[in-house]
């Protein structure tokens, strides 16, 4: 089963329904490997491309109310190709990842995303090897202007479950870090990122940019059976304890 490719953004709304990943896979018997779940289009449209070269596509990414196991791939992927995407979502979904190489959960990591939406949901990883390297990555220069867009980018959690997420750091997408805002609210970190590392790393060099605010709170750290609530703390004086 080919991965579904997006030109101008797609919405999956399972209404309940469980999705089972396991055959979205690229290529043919020896040389198939595992896809992502939505890629942006290898078809390029010039009629979209921005001063900066981005594929600016002003639509968005959305999974609403659905299950999906077994994924061995990323979820959303800029199929290597250097796309500005306006929104993705992820709503209500419970995801299961089995991971057999190297990805990121949501890879942009040759363009970026304006506005990352994670909420009500939970994902977890059954692959002892937890070969998910970012949970999100942009290309580092994707900034906001570059991809097109006056307002800053967003990052926003609501109200989510992550268990054995996440092998490196949580997030790569330095280039965003000014007149950014992130919501991380009402959230469970369990065994995530390398050393647990997750509040830090969710700004975007590691620190708050010019011009940008953070809200954390009512989150919940835990790394190999230790509460690291204090990583929260040294975010910096913006974000709330």
């Amino acid at each position: 089963e080919e991965p579904i490719e997006s030109l101008r953004g797609v919405t999956i709304n399972g209404n309940g329904a469980t999705i089972d990943a396991t055959n979205c896979k690229t290529g043919e018997g020896d040389e198939a490997k595992a896809a992502p779940l939505v890629q942006m289009s290898s078809l390029l449209d010039p009629t979209i491309k921005n001063g900066s070269g981005y594929y600016q596509v002003d639509g968005g990414i959305t999974f609403n109310d659905v299950t999906i196991k077994n994924v061995k791939g990323s979820i959303i992927s800029d199929n290597g190709q250097q796309y500005s995407l306006h929104t993705a979502t992820l709503n209500n979904v419970m995801i299961e990842l089995n991971t057999e190489a190297s990805v990121n959960a949501i890879d942009f990591s040759k363009g970026g995303i304006k506005e990352l939406y994670v909420m009500n949901s939970t994902v977890y990883q059954t692959s002892e090897t937890n070969n998910v390297k970012y949970f999100v990555q942009y290309l580092n220069g994707a900034r906001y202007d570059r991809l097109g867009y006056e307002a800053g980018t967003i990052i926003y959690y609501m109200n989510n479950t992550f268990y054995h997420v996440v092998s490196d750091n949580w997030a790569n997408y330095s280039g965003i870090s000014n007149k950014t805002l992130y919501v991380i609210e009402k959230n469970i970190f369990v065994d995530c990122s390398k050393n647990g590392d997750i509040a830090r790393r969710m700004l975007g060099n590691g620190r708050l940019g010019t011009d940008a605010s953070a809200s954390f709170n009512l989150n919940t750290y835990w790394f190999k059976g230790e509460n690291r609530r204090s990583e929260e703390r040294r975010v910096g004086k913006e974000c709330r304890s």
